[in-house]
């Protein structure tokens, strides 16, 4: 791994359920300058290495990660970073008590496994501080921002189960997510995230219509919506009635299984209105 290159276009990651994404998104939206680029989520490592280097440090990944089990976090208070002209706000994610610093050994791991990204190591004196961003302010806005959104806010609590890697082609376009890597020893997983955006054959068997799908969803966060819950689908398609608020989508899945693991996320949030997921007519 001596000649590895590291780039901004890559990194591994915590990802939340889209289930607890609204609340985060409501302040992203308004507040992150890079809303539409990342989704909500804690950078492990960062940057990290080229996609052409993927094959080369999954190995590596996958062991540092079997030796960790599941684990709670809760997203529960608000801190900042302050910089040269601005300030960042962030949620801190917290583990229960008899997971305590679970993260910093988590990132400590992965780490080790791919030595040339120690970057979140090294920003401070304190180390690797796990945080998620929620945006930025000036610095005479930043602590009544802190008590404005912490008064308010309602924690939120999801279980870490898996990190991902993700990836970008170019600075500007959103990233995506590419592999996912589970605690536990369990085996990695690419996703096929070309494959989302191609419409199926609508007499697949294996597909499921997704209803009340927000107008903003795109086919690749309707894919990532059922990848990141562990359901692996192999494609996904939104479709937007004209005139309607709301649209509804088709997402196909390689085995009887997943399709009906897909079936008990009826309910779940995505961008915020929970969908309906149902077999399609005949």
């Amino acid at each position: 791994m001596d000649n590895l290159t590291k780039v901004v276009k890559t990194a591994v990651v915590i990802i939340p359920p889209e289930s607890v994404w609204g609340p985060i998104q409501r302040i992203r939206e308004l507040h992150d300058k890079s809303y539409r680029r990342w989704m909500p989520h804690i950078n492990l490592l960062y940057p990290f290495v080229s996609q052409s280097s993927f094959d080369d440090v999954l190995p590596a990944l996958k062991q540092a990660l079997s030796a960790f089990q599941p684990f709670q976090v809760t997203l529960a208070a608000f801190e900042h970073f302050t910089h040269r002209g601005s300030c960042t706000i962030w949620l801190r994610p917290d583990v229960d008590r008899e997971c305590a610093g679970q993260l910093q050994r988590l990132q400590q791991a992965l780490e080790r496994a791919v030595p040339v990204c120690d970057d979140l190591s090294h920003l401070s004196a304190a180390g690797f501080t796990p945080h998620l961003s929620v945006g930025q302010w000036s610095k005479t806005e930043v602590e009544q921002a802190s008590h404005e959104l912490q008064s308010g806010w309602q924690p939120l609590s999801f279980q870490v189960s898996q990190a991902f890697v993700i990836a970008r082609n170019t600075f500007d376009e959103p990233f995506r997510v590419h592999v996912r890597l589970p605690l536990g020893g369990e085996p990695v997983e690419r996703l096929q995230l070309a494959a989302s955006l191609q419409p199926r054959n609508s007499s697949s068997s294996l597909r499921v219509f997704v209803g009340n799908v927000a107008a903003s969803v795109t086919n690749e966060q309707l894919y990532e919506f059922f990848a990141l819950q562990a359901v692996r689908p192999v494609s996904a398609v939104v479709v937007h009635p004209r005139g309607r608020g709301t649209c509804y989508g088709f997402v196909e899945f390689s085995s009887a299984d997943d399709q009906q693991r897909a079936l008990t996320l009826t309910g779940s949030k995505l961008a915020g209105l929970p969908v309906q997921i149902q077999l399609p007519r005949a």
